[in-house]
């Protein structure tokens, strides 16, 4: 361990002669090593957002991030777990992380960047009776996360509250929520989605889930999101329905391929499967998806 951290100590101290030709300071004390990692991340309509998530830094120190010509790219105080998370334009590459105290400067190591497609990693939607659902997700990582608000509809199209979970903060660990809605009407197919709410009033919601139990015949009315990455929702099918006999899923050439039941109405595609197009097959009715 004492061989790592005197790694951590070298590539600081390189950092920052590179930058300013000098050393102004060594890495910063502690048990861990002070870390910084720049996080990219893409919102729903294709937005980049790009961040610096110090770890083990000095608590209540100024953190600032520089580029390699020692221009300012954001700073931000350090709480008490010796957490910051500093935003920064993602035209610029941070080369040094100082943390300033009362005695003077040191410097966090820059971890490999990050990029982060989305926060929300799975949601899904499962029956726990005729009248409540427990909803299921889980986060990649969490930056400034203040809440989620769990909202539901019945045409998919207007949505009103449900309940509020108070979101982590900011952590790069992989996180799982869940909340049950025992307000769900039987034979009523509902809609859900998650609003996720950072503390700075930005927000950003997620994919849409599907639940139905009616007792009609459960015939399928469509399938969302097409294209999709490797999940589909199948409106209208009912939930006892949905299993292997009833619901087939085919290749281009004809090969049936694997998939996970992962929600009352939904189905995850093998991650294995190569992007192109594909046939879903519910007993006599067909539809061709594309996945990308």
């Amino acid at each position: 361990m004492k061989k790592l951290y005197a790694i951590f100590a070298i590539a600081c101290i390189a950092i920052a002669q590179a930058s300013y030709g000098q050393v102004v300071g060594e890495n910063c004390p502690g048990p861990m090593p002070a870390v910084a990692t720049p996080v990219s991340s893409f919102d729903g309509d294709g937005v980049e957002t790009c961040r610096l998530i110090g770890q083990f830094l000095p608590p209540g120190s100024v953190v600032s991030a520089y580029n390699a010509a020692g221009d300012l790219l954001g700073k931000a105080f350090a709480d008490a777990d010796g957490f910051v998370c500093i935003f920064y334009s993602c035209d610029q590459v941070p080369t040094v992380v100082c943390a300033f105290t009362g005695t003077g400067c040191c410097f966090a190591c820059l971890a490999d960047p990050v990029s982060l497609p989305i926060k929300l990693t799975d949601f899904n939607a499962r029956l726990q009776s005729d009248n409540s659902v427990r909803l299921n997700w889980t986060s990649a990582f969490e930056v400034n996360n203040y809440k989620y608000v769990l909202e539901k509809s019945t045409d998919g199209r207007s949505f009103h509250w449900v309940a509020e979970i108070r979101g982590a903060g900011t952590t790069l660990q992989s996180l799982t929520y869940s909340e049950v809605d025992n307000s769900f009407v039987s034979d009523q197919p509902t809609f859900y989605r998650l609003k996720q709410i950072d503390a700075d009033g930005r927000f950003v919601y997620s994919a849409v889930v599907y639940v139905n139990n009616t007792r009609a015949s459960g015939r399928v009315t469509g399938i969302f999101p097409n294209p999709f990455r490797n999940y589909i929702q199948l409106v209208g099918i009912n939930a006892r329905d949905l299993n292997t006999n009833n619901v087939k899923v085919f290749n281009s050439n004809g090969q049936r391929i694997s998939y996970k039941v992962t929600g009352s109405n939904a189905i995850t595609i093998d991650e294995s499967a190569q992007n192109g197009i594909y046939i879903v097959r519910v007993k006599d009715q067909v539809f061709k998806v594309v996945k990308n």
